[in-house]
């Protein structure tokens, strides 16, 4: 497993903050250099815009939190000697 010898609080909370990076990083590359003059001149409405950031960080929120919950629950397992072999 790729983080093995690591503790499983250290890899949930790792996913979580890349995961929360990664929806911060879109929003600022759309602020960066006047991108918003050129993302509001595309035929979409700024209400579509905000609605298509609070889905995109739900979803990758979502998608981090089922992932880092079955990764939390297969180290449980094997700390406990329960995980199939």
């Amino acid at each position: 497993m790729l983080f093995a010898e690591f503790e499983s609080t250290f890899v949930v909370s790792y996913f979580t903050m890349i995961a929360s990076m990664f929806v911060l990083s879109t929003i600022s590359y759309d602020e960066y250099d006047n991108g918003y003059a050129f993302l509001f001149s595309m035929p979409f409405s700024r209400t579509s815009y905000v609605k298509e950031k609070y889905v995109f960080s739900i979803l990758v929120g979502g998608g981090g939190t089922v992932g880092n919950s079955h990764y939390y629950s297969q180290s449980a397992d094997k700390r406990h000697g329960l995980a199939a072999d």
